[in-house]
């Protein structure tokens, strides 16, 4: 692999990290509060009420034990109506989604290197920072795959011209910024979102965007291939992809 191909390779992972942080902040926030069930236990001070005062008491005593275990239980008692896809069905969504197959060596390499990192059950309760982490990394590969595809890239931004440098393309041009963005929500979150939380997302993917900017070499279309990277990287790796 070539020295410019290395250098991309880390960019890439770098940003992975610090997109998957800027995710769980502001991205999948509201998809990731864990919801109780409705259903509500009878506490034991609703028994007989004829009881008498020594029972009346006894009944006071066991109802502090029981809130005191109640407390300290609730978070393993509560039922969740939100899970996490695992490993595999990460893989797969990202596959799908991208177009990018899982056979594809790079992705093959990754996958193998990152499937401990990943989460194991579906369990929303289970899910780890790290887990964060593992998913930002995998959707860096598939993007990288992606973007460095000039048949696989034209499906999800057809109107595009990844020629262009920054300067051409991306610098002052809201309507190429806004383009790039709703296309990647469109193909990976599909109808799934409202309009409240669309805005929100297309407002932070906005700033991403022009902070991938900073720094980078504006005269040459390979920067706006890798902010393009990021912008996929942060949409396929958000919650609205990775939970069930």
């Amino acid at each position: 692999m070539s020295q410019n191909n290395d250098e991309t390779k880390e960019f890439n992972w770098r940003m992975a990290s610090s997109i998957g942080t800027v995710l769980i902040l502001l991205l999948s926030f509201n998809h990731c509060v864990i919801q109780p069930s409705k259903t509500s236990k009878k506490t034991a001070d609703a028994v007989d009420n004829g009881s008498n005062n020594n029972t009346n008491n006894n009944n006071n005593n066991n109802n502090n034990n029981n809130n005191n275990n109640n407390n300290t239980n609730n978070v393993v008692n509560e039922e969740v109506d939100v899970g996490i896809k695992n490993f595999e069905q990460i893989n797969m969504t990202m596959s799908v989604l991208t177009g990018v197959s899982t056979s594809d060596n790079d992705i093959e390499r990754t996958y193998e290197e990152l499937e401990l990192q990943l989460p194991e059950k579906n369990d929303i309760k289970t899910f780890l920072s790290a887990n964060q982490v593992g998913i930002s990394k995998l959707a860096a590969e598939y993007c990288d795959t992606l973007v460095d595809s000039s048949a696989l890239r034209t499906v999800i931004w057809p109107n595009f011209n990844f020629g262009q440098n920054p300067n051409q393309a991306l610098v002052g041009n809201s309507t190429n910024q806004t383009y790039i963005i709703n296309q990647s929500l469109d193909k990976f979150w599909g109808n799934n979102i409202n309009m409240s939380e669309r805005a929100s997302a297309l407002t932070e993917l906005t700033t991403l965007l022009n902070d991938l900017l900073l720094g980078e070499n504006l005269a040459s279309s390979a920067t706006t291939r890798t902010v393009v990277k990021g912008i996929c990287i942060a949409t396929l790796s958000s919650a609205q992809v990775t939970l069930l």
